[in-house]
């Protein structure tokens, strides 16, 4: 008993102004801390699974789901029982201050994860109902939007915590002018490409999935970020152009048609009789003409050049569909048709040739 006694006297004695059970207490939930919060995040999680069962299918909650907040939120919970824990024991003022203060710093970084990955949720949410029935046209902004607000969370979150921890933020600001300017000064090719960013989802001259042509890059838009715009090139090639020069540079939208044209110039042999040719051309515009993959009113067929070494046909026709190797597909069909009626018809193509004369003469001793 006596021994009893003398531990919890121990336990009574102060060490660094606060007595020693208070110390092994908090020493003990510092330990179990990792352990409690796990828990917490195992038990968010599993509820996280369940959470779509109990609830309908289109319910708001459902949209937050597939991203990892149980990761934050378990923080937020295991933080705020801790400065709880704090207030409770009712320990030393000073170590009181600097606990609850590095508390509170990262419980706020902590909301400011969690409002960061709805920010995903509330995307998730936009495309499949707001944007659901505009995704050929608008969808596009979505991602830029995601991003810009994404932004804005990380800047309000942390000018909020300096405000809550007592800076005045707007004097903090103010007082970064010079600074402020020499970041603006060396950030100007940035903000260009935000504003060039801006003109492209405003103006659309194209969206992702379009095939377009800018510069000698000719390739398929995979996103189009706040500094740059990715094209997927023909060779499987990532290639980033800043959005400053594309915003400013001529932009060719391969995939904004609704045909590709196809252009040929075929070269008769001179020695073809003009009734052959005639009937040749004929033939070809009427089997064009003919065709329902082809637009009847784009084909030209003409005899339209005395070239060197033929005569040259120019078929030119528009084919109705968009898609580059069914387009290839169709004209090839069409090439075969062309040579297969000429070999039918006697139609020689030509090639470079060349006659050279030669003329005896009996020369005089």
């Amino acid at each position: 008993m006596e021994n009893l006694n003398h531990f919890f006297a121990t336990l009574e004695n102060n060490f660094i102004q606060m007595p020693v059970w208070k110390w092994a207490i908090l020493i003990l939930f510092l330990i179990l801390f990792p352990f409690i919060r796990k828990s917490i995040e195992l038990i968010i999680n599993n509820f996280k699974k369940q959470l779509p069962g109990f609830l309908n299918k289109n319910n708001f909650i459902n949209y937050f789901t597939p991203f990892e907040i149980e990761v934050p939120l378990s923080w937020i919970f295991t933080l705020g029982a801790f400065i709880l824990f704090i207030d409770l024991m009712d320990v030393h003022l000073q170590l009181r201050k600097y606990t609850v203060l590095a508390c509170e710093v990262l419980l706020a970084l902590r909301i400011i994860q969690l409002v960061y990955l709805c920010t995903d949720g509330i995307g998730l949410y936009l495309k499949e109902k707001v944007f659901a029935s505009e995704v050929e046209n608008q969808i596009q902004v979505l991602p830029f939007f995601i991003k810009t607000l994404k932004v804005i969370v990380i800047v309000l979150g942390v000018l909020m915590t300096l405000q809550n921890q007592g800076f005045n933020v707007v004097s903090l600001l103010a007082g970064l002018g010079l600074g402020g300017l020499a970041i603006a000064l060396a950030a100007q090719e940035t903000v260009s490409n935000l504003f060039g960013s801006i003109t492209i989802l405003f103006d659309k001259p194209f969206k992702i999935g379009d095939q377009i042509k800018i510069l000698d890059i000719e390739g398929s838009i995979e996103e189009i970020g706040f500094r740059s715009t990715r094209i997927r090139s023909g060779n499987n090639t990532l290639i980033t152009i800043p959005n400053s020069l594309v915003a400013k540079e001529k932009i060719e939208n391969l995939s904004d048609r609704s045909n590709r044209k196809s252009k040929q110039i075929l070269n008769i042999t001179y020695e073809t009789p003009i009734e052959k040719l005639q009937n040749y051309i004929s033939t070809l515009e009427h089997l064009l003409k003919s065709n329902e993959q082809i637009v009847a009113e784009t084909v030209i067929v003409k005899f339209n050049n005395f070239a060197a070494h033929s005569l040259d046909v120019m078929v030119s026709f528009d084919i109705k569909v968009i898609e580059l190797k069914e387009s290839l597909t169709i004209q090839e069909k069409l090439f075969f048709e062309f040579y297969k009626i000429a070999l039918e018809q006697g139609i020689d193509f030509a090639y470079p040739t060349q006659k050279v004369l030669v003329q005896n003469s009996s020369s005089k001793i």
